[in-house]
Parts: structure tokens; C-alpha cells; sequence
């Protein structure tokens, strides 16, 4: 049985992007992370870095087949590794190769299955993707 979709923004709008990977904004002091919809939606998958006092944490966020937004830390724990990527309908570690369902992030194959990307909650508004601030700096590893 496949468990069901994690709740996640609707991705709508627009924009256009130059790369994968860059950094997220401090939303004008609001304590929100911000980053463009439209690049997530041209990419299908961006990394980025927060930093705040000199600790950077690396964020992914991706849509799915059914068209949401995830937003995560991008670790697989176990092995630290900060690098994904999609194929087909899952997402995959970089350095181990252990792969997750994209919709659920329910573990497949490999040796980090419970320990996917931790998904951190975000919404939508005005064609950015909005994360709290707070949520990202109190992260703390699994493992």
C-alpha cells in the first residue's frame, strides 16, 4: 500500500531560472526563507543554502508528478550526503543511490530508506515559494 501524498503547496505561476542551485532569501526581514516558483517549476528540482550566523544548511525543493511543492532539508543523514536527484517517479541520493517514492518520500531501495529528506513546510503566495526561518535553523539531524 502506498501511503498518501505529503501535504504540500499547489505550484502555479511563472518565472525562469539559471541554474540549479543558489541560495534562498531572507524575505525582507519576515522570518521567511524565499525563493522563486517558477525556478523550482522550470528545474523540476533546485538546492539551495541558508545560512544565519554562519551555519549553512542545504534546502532542496522539487514538484512532484501530481504537482506540489515539497520543500526539505537535502540530507540523507546516514551518509551526509546533500545531493539529489529525480528519476522517473523517485528521488534519489547522489552518494548511496537509495531511492524514495517522489509523491511520499516512502523509502524503495538502498541503505539510507528511512531517512529521507526531512520535508520542512512551505507555502505559496505570490509566486514564491515561502519557508519559516525558524524552522530551518532549529533543524537538527536524525542520526
Amino acid at each position: 500500500m502506498i501511503p498518501p501524498p505529503l501535504p504540500s503547496p499547489l505550484a502555479t505561476g511563472r518565472q525562469a531560472l539559471r541554474g540549479r542551485e543558489g541560495r534562498g532569501k531572507d524575505d525582507g526581514g519576515n522570518g521567511k526563507i524565499s525563493i522563486p516558483l517558477d525556478i523550482v517549476k522550470e528545474k523540476k528540482m533546485v538546492r539551495f543554502e541558508y545560512g544565519n550566523n554562519g551555519a549553512k544548511i542545504p534546502l532542496l525543493a522539487y514538484v512532484t508528478l501530481a504537482g506540489r511543492v515539497v520543500t526539505a532539508i537535502s540530507m540523507c543523514e546516514p551518509c551526509r550526503s546533500t545531493r539529489f536527484h529525480i528519476q522517473d517517479r523517485t528521488l534519489v541520493c547522489n552518494a548511496c543511490n537509495t531511492e524514495w517514492i517522489l509523491e511520499t518520500l516512502k523509502g524503495i531501495q538502498g541503505g539510507c530508506l528511512n531517512y529521507p529528506p526531512e520535508v520542512i513546510p512551505s507555502m505559496v503566495e505570490k509566486d514564491r515559494v515561502l519557508i519559516e526561518e525558524k524552522v530551518v535553523l532549529g533543524w537538527k539531524p536524525r542520526t
